[in-house]
């Protein structure tokens, strides 16, 4: 999402679940790897480990979805996040 405040952009990433927003962040400016990866690491603290609920993490193929780390953060919470799909790979 993206909203216009004065003469800054203010973007928002957000998780949903089934009920409701688990957790969010705003910033002015794009979002670049570094700030994807501070999102990350707060939604994790929200997240439980496999198979407990709220532990399947599905990011669709924004390159800003496989920057470094991302996958190593993951995994280091035991919260699974399916890179490999057949159904979300595409190259």
């Amino acid at each position: 999402m993206y909203f216009l405040f004065s003469a800054h952009l203010h973007v928002t990433q957000t998780c949903i679940v089934d009920d409701g927003v688990i957790y969010s962040s705003i910033q002015v400016g794009a979002f670049n790897g570094d700030t994807f990866l501070e999102f990350i690491e707060g939604l994790l603290e929200e997240m439980n480990p496999y198979p407990a609920a709220r532990s399947v993490l599905v990011m669709d193929n924004c390159s800003i979805h496989h920057v470094d780390g991302v996958r190593a953060i993951c995994e280091e919470k035991y919260v699974t996040a399916p890179f490999d799909s057949p159904a979300t790979k595409s190259y």
